[in-house]
């Protein structure tokens, strides 16, 4: 081998050398860097747990640049409700039994009428019989016979219109019965059709622990509509099996027999608090939470019931601390930056 060939190798294997020892600390400063110049340093100071609760941490400076808003709610008053389910029903049964009724109340009052004429002409016979004998016998016994055959056909014309009174009663309770008995003005008002009589049912085990005087109902943007209660149903819907109610509504909302409907029944002591809008409520492990602002820069998480809807569909979130404001516009941001702030903690 000659001079000029070793020389060059010896330069190649040292050259080699360099790189591979060059490489090794290059290597070694990136992961330096990595574990102190990219550590989530800031992943502590984001979440901390302050009386058992997770508090989040973000400047004024990021609050605007990610659009967090939150704005201090009014107090509402809300009343605790059972959904319940109810369909519109058909008055021309009511209308049928009501027109029976009344030609029943017709047939009686002939029947009285001539159950009055037929005693008074026997009693003028009988004592005509009796005392002068102005009648024969015949004659007597012929006004006898009518007046039993009026007082008969009057006891079975009385009968026929109890038995139809009692009949509406037992199928739509003593307060409507009543009503298509005596052609009341519920009766009227449903027939003119400016009312709508509605059946509405609770979920099994969830009915009020009385009926509620008055309840509300409400289609998909529209505003909610006022029930008035009728009476508790005698009959349960066989679809529902729960406790059921008879409720009226005005027809002018549209609602006609057959039409189904949402409606919330009042149970229980009203409460006082907050309503958030919809826009503050985020969803995480199955539950539903919002974020209240305590400082001015510090957050904590919050759940809330999300079926707690007010009328004009905010979430009523209870009691609040006193100057806490809601975050109403970032919710979802603020969770996220949670979540992500527990990942880098437990990674590290």
């Amino acid at each position: 081998m000659t001079r000029a060939r070793a020389t060059i190798l010896l330069l190649l294997a040292a050259g080699l050398a360099g790189a591979l020892s060059w490489g090794y600390f290059s290597g070694r400063v990136e992961l330096a860097k990595e574990a102190n110049g990219e550590k989530p340093i800031a992943a502590s100071l984001r979440v901390k747990t302050v009386d058992g609760e997770p508090v989040l941490t973000i400047d004024a400076a990021e609050q605007a640049r990610s659009g967090i808003e939150t704005a201090s709610l009014p107090n509402v008053t809300y009343q605790p409700a059972v959904t319940a389910y109810g369909v519109a029903l058909d008055p021309q049964p009511l209308a049928d039994l009501a027109n029976s009724i009344a030609a029943a109340k017709a047939d009686l009052e002939v029947a009285e009428t001539r159950l009055t004429a037929a005693k008074a002409d026997y009693e003028r016979a009988q004592s005509l019989y009796r005392d002068q004998r102005n009648v024969s016998a015949a004659q007597f016994q012929a006004a006898q016979a009518e007046f039993l055959a009026d007082r008969t056909k009057q006891a079975a014309a009385q009968t026929r219109l109890d038995g139809l009174a009692s009949s509406a009663k037992l199928a739509w309770g003593p307060a409507l019965g009543q009503a298509v008995s005596a052609r009341a003005q519920l009766l009227t008002r449903l027939l003119d059709r400016e009312d709508v009589l509605v059946q509405v049912t609770a979920p099994p085990g969830q009915a009020p622990s009385a009926p509620p005087a008055t309840a509300l109902w409400q289609r998909d943007g529209e505003k909610p509509t006022s029930l008035a209660l009728v009476s508790p149903a005698p009959r349960a819907d066989p679809r529902l099996q729960g406790a059921s109610y008879f409720y009226v509504t005005p027809a002018d909302t549209g609602l006609i027999p057959g039409m189904t409907l949402v409606a919330r029944l009042p149970a229980g002591a009203p409460l006082e608090g907050v309503a958030a809008p919809v826009s503050a409520v985020v969803w995480f492990g199955g539950r539903a939470w919002i974020y209240l602002r305590m400082g001015p820069n510090s957050f904590v998480r919050r759940g809330v019931s999300a079926d707690r809807q007010t009328e004009n569909g905010d979430i009523f979130v209870g009691a609040i601390p006193k100057d806490a404001r809601v975050v109403t516009t970032g919710a979802q941001t603020l969770l996220s930056e949670e979540l992500r702030a527990d990942i880098k903690v437990d990674e590290e």
